[in-house]
């Protein structure tokens, strides 16, 4: 069971980075009420138009991405240069034109 509320998890952020228009709160929202408690601190982590494979956490501190962040933590998982340059190219097509 564990493996699939993950699996849950993962496509819910996968939605929400296709769905632009989509509305994040209502999202997480649906899975608490699907999920038991011990993953509602996932749930919590589903943002709008997140890569999982490039995620910053900004907590505080004096940088370029966050001036006023105190701590950040980065995770960086390894791929290979062919596959994220597709990645990009999909991402484009798909992006609402102004």
């Amino acid at each position: 069971m564990e493996d699939k509320n993950l699996y849950m998890i993962q496509k819910a952020q996968e939605f929400m980075n296709e769905n632009h228009f989509a509305d994040v709160s209502r999202v997480q929202c649906l899975l608490r009420k699907m999920m038991s408690k011990e993953y509602h601190g996932l749930i919590d982590q589903i943002k709008e138009c997140q890569d999982p494979h490039a995620i910053f956490n900004i907590h505080g501190g004096n940088n370029l991405i966050a001036p006023t962040a105190s701590q950040a933590e980065q995770k960086l998982v390894e791929k290979p240069a062919d596959e994220i340059k597709k990645k990009i190219r999909n991402n484009q097509e798909r992006r609402p034109r102004c």
